[in-house]
């Protein structure tokens, strides 16, 4: 009886991973349908076209639109930080004032020429590090930070 048992709840959970699989594929094949219905309406006459006259391999479409995409990211993320790093004066004037440094903005609090990096926290200071394309400042402690900013003015 035990055996026998053991058999029906085994052939349970094989009916039950069965089922589950040709839901799963049935629900994908309903998604490609209503994918392929939703592309004809955007671009009519597309259903019309046999697969020769394509001018480009699905693959290699999908490929060169992942392309321009990258490159495009590269270069809004080169243009973001050439923006940072020509506004990093700015910055540091307005961390300074935030931080109540009184007087000559460009003047620390203990008078030297520059921000008082003193007064950053570790997350300010990998920041301005940034803008300053500071290589290894994501593994720099506060003193190495204070250091490198100070050597790069």
């Amino acid at each position: 009886m035990t055996h026998h048992t053991s058999e029906h709840a085994a052939r349970e959970s094989t009916d039950r991973i069965i089922d589950l699989a040709r839901d799963s594929q049935e629900s994908m094949a309903q998604a490609a349908r209503t994918w392929g219905q939703a592309i004809e309406r955007m671009l009519p006459g597309l259903s019309r076209l046999s697969a020769g006259e394509f001018s480009t391999e699905p693959r290699a479409a999908v490929d060169a639109a992942f392309d321009m995409a990258e490159e495009l990211l590269t270069m809004q993320r080169r243009f973001a930080h050439e923006m940072l790093s020509a506004l990093a004066p700015i910055l540091d004037t307005a961390r300074s004032r935030q931080r109540g440094v009184v007087g000559d903005p460009e003047r620390g609090a203990a008078g030297r020429a520059g921000p008082d990096y003193e007064s950053m926290t570790v997350e300010e200071l990998q920041e301005l590090a940034s803008t300053r394309n500071i290589e290894g400042r994501s593994s720099m402690n506060k003193r190495q930070l204070v250091a490198a900013l100070e050597q790069t003015g």
